[in-house]
């Protein structure tokens, strides 16, 4: 007899997390928007309409506007046209990246280039501003954006952005020129969560990416919202790569065979149930168990 899995999510609340630091960022980002030539707008390309920045919605739909899909080497590579469609459909320039570097970059910039309205741009240059949610890659953006300057007196002495898992690291705004000729200048901003998350699977979806920070959903809600999802797409990589002896719903089930992994063996209860559920999380970021698009297209 075939196995039965859950086919809702139970969840009590609507998660929310929106610092007072990211209100400030919205409010800067605002007032320079007369100043932006161009927007390039990172998002996660697991969650391609999920990580929307809202305050592209109703703010800056006049200035020409780049989605960059980061990270699409963990997503579905079989959505991609769909995605691609649903974009060109809307009148939105979209591009694919997993690693955000040489060619990658190359082509942002002649995007920027032939984008850029700038009635001084012979002179003044294009001034572009990227933005996107947490932890989607803008950082990574901005280095590679540093690493490629064709003038060692522009990238001589800067501060790299500071990359890492935990979203809400940027909290300042900076601008620096990028290129020389064209000159281009690209203005770095905070990464900014939806003020308010309008339901909780639009909330776990983010934190399962890493949009919000773990302990704002618990690790434990969030590893088993892992392990329903990865049921109801099908996919049962996860029992191979966990050593299971076949698919499960079963949370606990999935924190008990994981316990050496994690280092949870010979420590109490409730410290081998979180190891477990961060162990789980990892792996799922990483790719271990296969890749996915989180977004219906």
């Amino acid at each position: 007899m075939a196995k039965t899995f859950r086919s809702v999510f139970k969840t009590t609340s609507v998660i929310n997390w929106f610092p007072g630091h990211m209100n400030m960022a919205k409010n800067s980002m605002k007032a320079q928007l007369g100043n932006i030539d161009v927007i390039i707008e990172v998002r996660d390309a697991r969650i391609p309409f999920t990580s929307a920045n809202p305050l592209l919605d109703g703010i800056g739909n006049h200035k020409p506007r780049l989605v960059v899909l980061n990270k699409s080497d963990l997503a579905n590579s079989n959505m991609k046209a769909r995605v691609e469609a649903r974009f060109d459909h809307e009148n939105i320039d979209s591009m694919f990246t997993s690693v955000i570097k040489g060619k990658h970059i190359q082509k942002i910039l002649q995007w920027c280039t032939a984008a850029g309205k700038s009635q001084f741009q012979s002179t003044a240059g294009t001034v572009v501003m990227i933005v996107g949610i947490p932890n989607v890659g803008k950082s990574s953006m901005i280095n590679a954006f540093r690493s490629l300057s064709s003038s060692l007196k522009v990238s001589k002495g800067k501060k790299k952005a500071v990359v890492g898992a935990t979203p809400g690291v940027t909290v300042r705004t900076d601008m620096f020129k990028v290129n020389e000729s064209p000159a281009i200048y690209v203005m770095d901003t905070p990464g900014v969560m939806l003020p308010n998350i309008p339901t909780p699977e639009v909330g776990l979806k983010l934190a399962l990416t890493g949009a919000i920070k773990d302990d704002i959903v618990g690790v434990e809600l969030l590893a088993d919202y892992m392990l329903f999802i990865l049921n109801r797409m099908n996919s049962k990589t996860y029992v191979k790569a966990l050593g299971l002896p076949e698919a499960t719903d079963d949370i606990e089930e999935v924190f008990e065979a994981v316990a050496r992994q994690s280092g949870g063996v010979g420590k109490p209860e409730e410290i081998q149930r979180i190891l477990a559920a961060s162990y789980l999380l990892k792996e799922f970021r990483r790719g271990a168990f296969g890749t996915f698009t989180l977004d219906p297209v």
